[in-house]
């Protein structure tokens, strides 16, 4: 029985493990460059569980950092202890005409410095969660270059080592025109040397029905995307959220690992694939405890208004063993 659900983590910053794997065997490497060479009488669960695990001495730490709480979390990596290889401020959202919104601490001026004296990856984070918004841009000629172009000048005219993209909500009928993006932006940056990367919802299943946002997961094909981005980060967190109608893990492992295989199962490299994880906790109120952890093959989280939202919780400190 957990009601306060409590983890060790530093504040307002989620950790990513990185997947790393240059010694990949032979065998591995098949069963990532498609699922053709599994046997039809597997189902999509076995296929995606055959995956094995290959550990890694080579994980990376990366930070993204919202912009509701930036000063203090910029604090936080000051005083910490843990060496990070990238952070990733959300310093911009979208306007309907392309072009990028900035918030009070995009671009701050300290932590662009802190980063390039401690040698540590600078990717801002562009984050969007109205599909109606993209949709505005990608549908217009001229909102769609000015996008483009934003994007990369601001990635040029402040030096940073890449873009983070975290599109979160997206219309299937825009699929095209958001690959054509992902492609004109991968070319534009690489021709600079600057990193992309594509921040995605979790999917463990190309059979699962999604419950949420499942214009957005059918959009986001992992493998396509693996063609243009040097990262492909996965939001392998809140399987229970803080309104759910009874309490459990907001990261349970077994669903960690199966988005982990289908990831590779799809076709993305390892060394590109990149898992975020929840660094906070919740305290729920009064309410039963799940009763199993069921994710497929139908994925529904329910929800209630009947119960205030669960309280979220920000440690100090974050040990890494």
């Amino acid at each position: 029985m957990i009601k306060n659900i409590l983890i060790i983590f530093l504040v307002t910053l989620v950790i990513i493990l990185y997947i790393d794997s240059t010694k990949m065997n032979e065998a591995e490497k098949s069963n990532n460059e498609s699922s053709k060479s599994f046997s039809n009488d597997l189902n999509e669960l076995e296929k995606i569980r055959s995956i094995s695990k290959k550990p890694s001495n080579n994980i990376k730490k990366i930070g993204w950092i919202p912009d509701w709480d930036f000063e203090d979390s910029f604090k936080e990596i000051k005083n910490s202890n843990i060496k990070y290889d990238t952070l990733s401020p959300v310093w911009f959202l979208l306007n309907e005409n392309g072009s990028l919104k900035k918030n009070e601490f995009t671009n701050n001026s300290d932590f662009i410095k802190y980063t390039s004296k401690n040698k540590i990856e600078l990717i801002p984070t562009i984050t969007q969660l109205d599909p109606l918004t993209l949709n505005e841009i990608l549908k217009s000629e001229e909102n769609y270059k000015r996008h483009v172009e934003a994007i990369i000048g601001q990635a040029l005219d402040n030096d940073y080592d890449g873009i983070d993209l975290d599109y979160e909500a997206i219309y299937l009928k825009d699929k095209d025109k958001y690959f054509d993006l992902l492609e004109d932006l991968s070319k534009g940056l690489k021709l600079n040397d600057k990193k992309l990367v594509v921040t995605v919802l979790p999917k463990w299943g190309d059979e699962v029905i999604y419950k949420t946002l499942p214009e957005t997961r059918a959009l986001q094909d992992y493998n396509r995307i693996n063609i243009f981005v040097d990262e492909i980060r996965i939001m392998a967190y809140e399987y229970t959220g803080r309104s759910a109608e009874a309490y459990g893990p907001i990261s349970p492992i077994d669903w960690i690992e199966d988005i982990i295989r289908y990831s590779l199962l799809s076709g993305v490299p390892r060394e590109k694939l990149v898992i975020g994880v929840n660094t906070y906790s919740y305290n729920y109120t009064e309410r039963p405890e799940m009763e199993s952890i069921n994710y497929y093959p139908v994925y529904e989280p329910r929800s209630t208004k009947n119960l205030e939202d669960a309280l979220a919780h920000f440690l100090q400190t974050l040990k890494v063993y």
